[in-house]
């Protein structure tokens, strides 16, 4: 089954104001045509080089279609993702990429920059 999938809302933040945890959390909310589906955020295997910039956190989005046969109801239905959390992160991260699975080919939620308040 396919269909329009939205990325809406998506943040990432890393909380530097006095008696915090330093956390970077990085979340959104992604839009279905239908229900039935899932998605999650999770840590970006690399293979081969590393990164090319240290300061942009690569993060997988994984989106996932109702299985074939499922039975879904064909109205909206919004997702808001389990946040991705960075505790007491070694780099000042600026910017967080993601890479799109399960949709290649289609564009997820654009580069996000990182709001650090203080």
């Amino acid at each position: 089954m396919s269909g329009s999938v939205e990325y809406r809302e998506f943040y990432a933040i890393c909380n530097h104001m006095p008696g915090a945890d330093r956390v970077l959390r990085v979340g959104g909310t992604v839009v279905f045509p239908t229900s039935g589906w899932s998605a999650e955020i999770t840590a970006h295997e690399h293979q081969g080089a590393p990164p090319f910039n240290p300061r942009v956190l690569e993060l997988d989005l994984t989106v996932t279609a109702p299985a074939d046969g499922v039975v879904v109801t064909r109205a909206e239905t919004s997702l808001e993702l389990e946040e991705y959390r960075v505790e007491d992160p070694a780099l000042e991260y600026e910017q967080v990429h993601f890479y799109l699975v399960g949709r290649e080919g289609e564009d997820g939620p654009g580069p996000i920059e990182v709001v650090h308040p203080e």
